[in-house]
């Protein structure tokens, strides 16, 4: 039987996005979980890194610098665009012109979530600005999570769960909040990511529903795949094994956790990994 433990989370999200907890509160319930690896991998944003990696001093855990690409990936022959999640490992943090190219997305994504903020309110919804910006904590990087959030403190929702699924109600294509988000290319994130030192990884391949995408993105230059996810039923993680064993990719883990947001998913460390991957995961970051 293959063994499995609960020893790394490579997908965390904290307060630098549009997680619930910060770097330091991740670090402390990764210690109480025994996990050996974490990577702090949060939406165009590495502000997260430099608290995570001072929480981690005295803790027996590796902390493993990170980030998430939303990216758009246009399959040859086709005449479509999809949307994607590109994660980068070990990237240099400090990295000048790595920053550079984050703190334009964060611009954008701000401004895209005051966008949809002003919608909601041209339709009607006692939904402000200032009090978006409050739930985030007036970070850089306010998202649809905190929207939501204030949606339900302002009892639009009856429970948080709800509050989540009212991404769909109405931030998604043809809602009246919708407004998209201007993502680079795969192949720029993914090269953004590599200028950076970085390892880039496709994340949550099974949420796409299309495999075409990967031999693409091996063309682009991906390195590796999320096969062990919150949201992969065992036969995705057979396929993506697969997958990964003939495009020579290496095989990644996480649980996508955003903390209370996202409540209902999978807790941190809770995506299990086996023990080889573990360990050549480890050897590699």
């Amino acid at each position: 039987m293959l063994k499995v433990k609960k020893m790394i989370d490579l997908h965390i999200h904290t307060t630098a996005s549009d997680g619930s907890f910060s770097p330091w509160e991740i670090m402390d319930k990764a210690e109480k979980l025994g996990l050996k690896a974490i990577a702090i991998t949060d939406h165009e944003s590495v502000d997260g890194i430099p608290e995570a990696m001072k929480a981690a001093e005295g803790k027996n855990i590796k902390v493993i610098p990170g980030v998430e690409i939303e990216a758009f990936v246009d399959i040859e022959g086709e005449n479509t665009n999809t949307v994607i999640h590109i994660l980068g490992y070990n990237v240099n943090w400090k990295n000048p012109e790595f920053n550079n190219a984050l703190n334009e997305m964060i611009t954008a994504r701000t401004e895209v979530t005051r966008r949809m903020v002003a919608l909601l309110a041209n339709s009607g919804l006692d939904v402000g600005w200032d009090e978006v910006a409050a739930v985030a904590g007036n970070r850089r990087w306010i998202g649809i999570n905190h929207i939501l959030e204030c949606m339900l403190k302002k009892g639009y929702f009856a429970s948080r769960k709800q509050a989540m699924k009212g991404y769909l109600q109405y931030f998604v294509y043809g809602k009246i909040a919708y407004v998209p988000f201007p993502a680079v290319s795969a192949k720029e994130a993914i090269n953004i990511i590599k200028e950076a030192g970085g390892i880039p990884v496709l994340a949550h391949p099974g949420l796409y529903h299309s495999d075409d995408l990967i031999p693409q993105l091996v063309k682009d230059g991906i390195k590796g795949i999320e096969v062990y996810y919150a949201g992969h039923i065992r036969k995705d993680i057979s396929k993506f094994e697969e997958l990964a064993t003939k495009y020579g990719l290496i095989t990644t883990g996480g649980s996508d956790y955003h903390g209370i947001f996202h409540e209902w998913e999978l807790g941190l460390g809770e995506v299990k990994v086996p023990e080889y991957t573990v360990k050549k995961l480890l050897d590699l970051f």
